[in-house]
């Protein structure tokens, strides 16, 4: 009696399966690399901050006519002549708008100031920066207030927005001036210039 050779059992679509398991990683592979690529192209590269310069021309600097400050001894009086020179492309129109609310800023400012704060080359750099750095948040809201859209009640529209507060953000490592001779490094000021200064 003859026997007949086993035949093992096989399920009806199993080859099938053995043949598009490479087809199907191939696809994911491709998929992967090519979303990959695509991050990479549109977002991967640094974005490069337009360079920032000095006005130039003869309307470029804005002069502050002389003013006579009482110092905060209030026996010392400061006589300064002072000018502003904003960065390019800064709309000098802007700080004439403002001018008055610039004078007042640098009148608090320098009002503060003892006799002793306002003698050396030091103490006269670190009011420059403290004058300047004044009148930009000064300048900065005004331009944001004119650019600012009609008001809207963001809290109606969207009521758990502030129920979860935000992470605290390390403070970033302050960075060498690339202009150590600028009272700011981003302006809309960029120097301020004593045209006259004398202590009297």
């Amino acid at each position: 009696m003859s026997e007949t050779p086993a035949v093992e059992a096989t399920e009806p679509n199993g080859p099938k399966k053995k043949g598009k398991l490479p087809v199907i990683i191939a696809i994911v592979v491709i998929l992967f690399g090519g979303g990959f690529f695509g991050m990479k192209m549109k977002g991967g590269g640094k974005k490069i901050k337009p360079e920032i310069k000095l006005a130039g021309g003869e309307k470029a600097v804005v002069e502050i006519e002389e003013k006579l400050y009482n110092l905060a001894d209030r026996e010392t009086f400061l006589r300064v002549t002072m000018a502003l020179h904003p960065k390019d492309g800064y709309v000098v129109t802007k700080i004439a708008e403002q001018l008055p609310a610039i004078e007042d800023t640098i009148l608090r400012v320098v009002s503060d100031k003892m006799p002793d704060d306002v003698v050396g080359s030091q103490n006269l750099k670190t009011l420059k920066v403290e004058i300047v750095e004044a009148v930009n948040k000064l300048l900065q809201a005004a331009d944001a207030e004119h650019e600012k859209e009609p008001a809207k009640d963001h809290k109606a529209e969207d009521p758990e927005k502030d129920a979860h507060p935000k992470a605290p953000v390390k403070p970033a490592k302050p960075e060498k001036p690339k202009h150590p001779d600028w009272d700011s490094q981003d302006g809309p000021i960029l120097k301020l210039y004593f045209r006259a200064f004398a202590i009297q």
